[in-house]
């Protein structure tokens, strides 16, 4: 940083056309800066010709005694133009240490920002932990809801398989249904068989009886066999019936537990979405709530700095009292202790008094505890 009175001076060292003065001049100016500054500064000034710093000429010619007021001129500016040099520095000095102390206090000021920054970090990582522990917990719960379903889509299979079984049931059931009426139809077509030799039985009167009891046995036993196949035909169908009964229940049984398993499946993934929007709600409420408590906290700090600059003002004003009371004490002991009354209790009650001078003999140290009090009301406010 250079100043005005430097840069004049630069700009006259420089060598401009407007402030250049011939050689000698300025030779002799440096040689009275130089004799001034040693003889300001204490050191013995030696001239080199002594004939000549001994010996005054008899008459200075005009042109010397110009000069040399010139000179003192100069060194008289360059005087003031170190005095405003110094006091230039000076200034910079002080404005450099009190820029030093702002930037050591925003420095504290930054490290316990950054000391509490890295808590609350600290604090967020470790609620981030915990987070994560919720959340790999609802993925166990949904690892064991997927596990569930599992178990219940192979309870569906093996549903499957059964009615699958009751179904090859039910078709060999049929197929026997499917023998009885073949065996039904083949009892008709015996029965018409029989029924044509009847006929020729009929038309062959002589010869047909003994062949037509024959026949009438053979046509009983045919209806009870097609009785007998009727009768299974009825039970087939029932047992049918039944196995299609079975097989509408095992398939409601399993479209059923198709849909509860769907549904929890349904219920433990939204159960899970809850819980993790939940708490990554609760992490940002805790985050907003552990900012805003550090918020409070350097609130809470900067009224604690300010109450602790107002007790250390208080403490700095009670140790002045303080100091005044113990100097104000002194003096009353040694005034008790001397006997003597103040010139102020002097010139207002005098010093023949002698109840006065009890009092105050009373109040000394050396008297006793029990005498003071007992005396203490015959002093008068004015003594105190």
């Amino acid at each position: 940083m250079t100043s005005a009175p430097n840069k004049q001076r630069n700009a006259h060292d420089s060598g401009s056309p407007s402030a250049r003065r011939p050689a000698p001049e300025s030779r002799k100016i440096k040689k009275a800066k130089t004799h001034h500054n040693d003889s300001k500064a204490g050191r013995k000034v030696t001239p080199k010709n002594t004939a000549s710093a001994t010996a005054l000429p008899a008459a200075a010619p005009p042109s010397t005694l110009a000069t040399d007021e010139h000179d003192v001129q100069d060194i008289a500016v360059a005087d003031i133009t170190c005095e405003v040099e110094l006091q230039l520095l000076r200034i910079e000095h002080d404005a450099t240490q009190t820029e030093l102390k702002t930037y050591k206090e925003e420095n504290r000021k930054l490290s316990l920002r950054c000391v509490q920054a890295e808590r609350r970090a600290r604090d967020a990582e470790r609620r981030v932990t915990e987070v994560e522990l919720k959340v790999s917990e609802a993925t166990r719960k949904v690892s064991v809801a997927e596990r569930k379903v599992t178990e219940a889509e192979r309870r569906v299979t093996e549903a499957d398989r059964r009615v699958t079984e009751i179904q090859h049931q039910v078709a060999e059931e049929r197929h026997e249904v499917s023998e009885a009426e073949r065996m039904v139809s083949e009892a008709d077509r015996h029965a018409t068989e029989a029924e044509c030799r009847a006929i020729e039985a009929e038309s062959k009167v002589g010869i047909a009886e003994r062949k037509a009891s024959t026949a009438e046995l053979k046509h009983g036993a045919a209806e009870r066999d097609v009785v007998v196949a009727r009768e299974q035909a009825a039970s087939a169908e029932r047992r049918a019936e039944r196995f299609w009964d079975l097989k509408m229940q095992a398939e409601d049984a399993a479209r059923e537990t198709e849909i509860q398993a769907h549904q929890e499946i349904a219920e433990a993934g939204m159960r899970a979405e809850s819980e993790i929007a939940e708490a990554r709600i609760r992490a940002r409420r805790e985050v907003a709530d552990a900012e805003e408590r550090a918020r409070n906290a350097e609130e809470r700090a900067r009224i604690a700095e300010e109450f602790k600059e107002e007790a250390e003002r208080r403490a700095a004003q009670g140790e002045t009292r303080r100091a005044r009371a113990q100097k104000l004490l002194d003096t009353c002991k040694l005034v008790l202790a001397e006997n003597v009354y103040p010139p102020e209790l002097q010139d207002r009650e005098g010093c023949n008094s002698t109840r006065d001078k009890t009092a105050i003999h009373a109040r000394s140290p050396h008297s006793n505890r029990s005498t003071t009090s007992s005396r203490s009301g015959d002093v008068k406010p004015g003594t105190t």
